[in-house]
């Protein structure tokens, strides 16, 4: 009799599914707000490299409309200042992140080269499981580039 009221509640264990939904819940409430916090996040990567393309674009073409060539140290803060305003909870861009090449005297080349990096700091773990980032940190580097021609220089 032991032996069958065992077997019984055995049986009867096997078939409950009152713990089931719930567990089915959290494993897809977890995979949904990974994909929602996912695309913010991929928002957001698009708002930084899009305010650092139009900061370094800005400040390459303020640099190529004047009529004496700028020095770098004015071109880079132009780019800061310009990106700075756009920041999106990262950090603000340094002076080591922006790169200028401005035009030799004898007007050859005669472009205005600016390249900017920016170290963006991603929220969600899919991108690193994605290898999009710098090793085993949730950092990826988003970079910018513009090229004007000098115009005092035709």
């Amino acid at each position: 009799m032991k032996r069958f009221v065992r077997e019984l509640a055995r049986r009867r264990f096997t078939r409950e599914e009152q713990g089931s939904v719930i567990l089915e819940t959290a494993i897809m409430l977890m995979i949904l707000l990974m994909f929602a916090f996912g695309i913010i996040d991929f928002g957001r990567v698009m708002y930084v490299s899009n305010s650092l393309t139009n900061a370094t674009r800005d400040a390459t073409r303020w640099a190529a409309v004047q009529q004496i060539i700028p020095a770098n140290t004015a071109v880079q803060d132009d780019v800061r200042t310009k990106f700075n305003t756009y920041t999106f909870g990262g950090p603000a861009l340094t002076q080591a992140n922006v790169a200028v090449t401005p035009p030799s005297a004898g007007c050859s080349p005669n472009t205005f080269t600016v390249v900017t990096s920016y170290p963006f700091n991603w929220l969600t773990p899919l991108p690193r499981l994605m290898r999009w980032t710098n090793g085993g940190s949730f950092t990826s580097t988003v970079h910018a580039k513009s090229i004007f021609k000098w115009e005092s220089c035709s």
